[in-house]
């Protein structure tokens, strides 16, 4: 009797192991993304339809570079905390089978079997958790990149703009062309020593 009831607890937590596996792939395979992220597409498909009208307008290529990237930067953030989220399931659930398996072994000593079963099936989904957790650090690693590319795309843009207020002939002495000229500078040299920092840190590690 007691052993056809642990068959069934032992089916029913390897049942929802691989459901959790499951959803979490079905997921990842199918995701579309918040509202918040439906909008920054749309406005991704506006810039593109904006860039296409000429060369000369550089600031709708620009925003579906920055749009592009925050969309991503977006997603990774969403993904991330639904891996946490199942990690932590996975992990509880597990916890919760290896003290059942526990309690199992001190209640029936004769019947080592079911309890032996069910720390198994406990560690199993622990490393299932432990794996979700790799999932998460991969996907915070990625959204750290994508930030750091953010904040030079976000340079060269503020440069962009400055540039195209400036008049292609400005007077020898015109303070305010010559102020743009180093904020423009100051904001290229920025995101190019940005770049090799990162670059840098990509080698070390």
């Amino acid at each position: 009797m007691l052993e056809g009831q642990f068959s069934l607890i032992s089916f029913v937590a390897g049942a929802s192991a691989v459901t959790i596996v499951e959803i979490a792939s079905y997921y990842f395979g199918t995701y579309s993304g918040s509202k918040q992220i439906k909008e920054i597409t749309q406005k991704i498909d506006a810039a593109e339809s904006k860039s296409k009208e000429g060369p000369e307008n550089s600031k709708a290529s620009w925003d579906v570079a920055r749009l592009t990237l925050e969309k991503h930067f977006l997603q990774n953030i969403e993904q991330a905390s639904l891996i946490y989220k199942l990690s932590l399931l996975s992990m509880i659930f597990g916890f919760g089978i290896i003290m059942f398996g526990v309690v199992l072994s001190y209640t029936q000593p004769a019947n080592n079997n079911s309890g032996i079963l069910a720390a198994v099936s406990g560690v199993v989904s622990q490393f299932i958790g432990a794996t979700f957790l790799l999932l998460y650090k991969s996907s915070i690693n990625r959204t750290e990149t994508q930030m750091k590319m953010m904040e030079r795309i976000n340079s060269v843009g503020m440069a962009m703009q400055i540039l195209d207020t400036m008049t292609e002939i400005s007077a020898p002495n015109d303070l305010k062309s010559a102020t743009k000229a180093k904020l423009i500078e100051s904001f290229v040299n920025g995101s190019y020593a940005s770049k090799l920092a990162s670059d840098q840190n990509k080698e070390l590690s």
